[in-house]
């Protein structure tokens, strides 16, 4: 009989054993109910589309949500459908909106209750889409920047009735950072975004579209929504996002990409983790070879000629990785300006490393005079250009 050194089966012999070891719990803490509440009806309505899911009257959805709380659940997602649409979305940001006026009554009623309501505009535009639209005829087209607006005016109006967090699943373009920008401008720092980060034109999506009365009138979603089949430019849109502390892959989706994992997620030379953006080991590495091969301490050239080698390789790798983290740049300024001044002891005969002396002799502004490129002193500039 073979003699196996690993014997993985001896963990799931058991039910006890497989609990003690399972590394997926789900509990009714880590679900979100989301309710469909309609100023047209005066009653819960069957979602044909949806078997055993209601829109439900303005009045029952209180008590709709105190029984969730009531069997465990920590979360409610409103989706509100409104008496009557136009072509400016008006009732989205109404101070008595359906969805204005169903935060209110929840949280009167169960306040611990945490409240996410979805800010998109396709509920009240009398077209469906997702925000405001110019026809020329068979074309249309959607106007992300007018639409934005709109989607920050309806975040503002969610909060200010009391949601604990506005979760926007348009897809415009800069939506969350202008939303952000809007709630902390009004003094609700600590509303929480949840934003739909790679949503894509899916028929998945249609049973929603049911149940909210937001189908399109005319044409789809495909100029705004993602293409189903581009995952690597799904990951550039969380990429871009983990940085606004909002970020939702969304659920039940064939296209589920983990990027919550504690060790953050690779993409495109860049590591991402816990909202910092840092090159990846790998890119730093390819950097470093470089500069080595062109600071080899018996290395012929000139010091200027030199440095104008080492320029080349550092505006290039900056162009790419100017925006990461900050303190990605003073390691490597400090670490390029030791194997210039190794090559420069070296040609004065002198032995060792004597990194004090030589950082006295040399200091970093003398470095700076025959022309460096500093990629500390690039990042600040760069981090200066985007604040103005």
């Amino acid at each position: 009989m073979r003699k196996l050194v690993h014997r993985p089966r001896r963990l799931r012999n058991s039910a006890g054993l497989r609990n003690l070891v399972r590394e997926t719990k789900l509990s009714a803490h880590d679900f979100v109910l989301p309710l469909f509440v309609s100023e047209r009806v005066t009653a819960r309505q069957p979602i044909a589309s949806m078997p055993g899911v209601f829109q439900l009257a303005l009045a029952e959805v209180a008590s709709e949500s105190q029984r969730a709380y009531d069997l465990g659940l920590q979360a409610v997602l409103l989706f509100g459908i409104p008496e009557k649409k136009d072509e400016q979305a008006t009732s989205a940001y109404a101070e008595n909106g359906i969805v204005q006026q169903a935060v209110r009554a929840i949280k009167a009623r169960c306040p611990d209750l945490v409240v996410i309501t979805d800010v998109c505009l396709c509920e009240y535009m009398s077209h469906g889409h997702c925000g405001v639209t110019h026809r020329d005829g068979e074309h249309f087209h959607v106007s992300n920047d007018e639409s934005v607006e709109l989607l920050a005016k309806t975040a503002l109006s969610h909060a200010a009735a009391g949601a604990d967090l506005v979760a926007p699943s348009d897809m415009m373009d800069g939506r969350v950072g202008a939303i952000r920008e809007t709630l902390d401008g009004n003094a609700f720092e600590q509303v929480g975004i949840m934003s739909y980060a790679a949503k894509f034109a899916s028929a998945f999506y249609g049973p929603f579209r049911d149940a909210a009365e937001s189908p399109p009138q005319f044409g789809d979603r495909r100029s705004y929504q993602m293409d189903c089949a581009n995952g690597q430019e799904a990951l550039r849109e969380v990429a871009r996002w983990t940085q606004t502390n909002g970020l939702l892959l969304h659920p039940g989706k064939t296209q589920i990409v983990d990027a919550a994992e504690k060790g953050g997620f690779d993409f495109l030379g860049f590591h991402f983790e816990r909202g910092h953006r840092w090159p990846r080991k790998k890119s730093l590495r390819k950097l470093k070879e470089t500069i080595r091969g062109a600071t080899r301490r018996n290395n012929g050239q000139s010091l200027a000629r030199i440095i104008e080698r080492v320029n080349r390789t550092l505006r290039g790798w900056f162009e790419y990785f100017k925006h990461s983290n900050r303190w990605t740049f003073p390691p490597l300024d400090s670490w390029i300006r030791m194997r210039l001044r190794s090559i420069l002891r070296r040609r004065e005969g002198r032995r060792g490393r004597g990194r004090g002396a030589d950082h006295q002799r040399w200091r970093n502004a003398y470095f700076d005079t025959h022309g460096l490129f500093n990629l500390e002193a690039a990042h600040n500039r760069e981090c200066q250009s985007l604040t103005r």
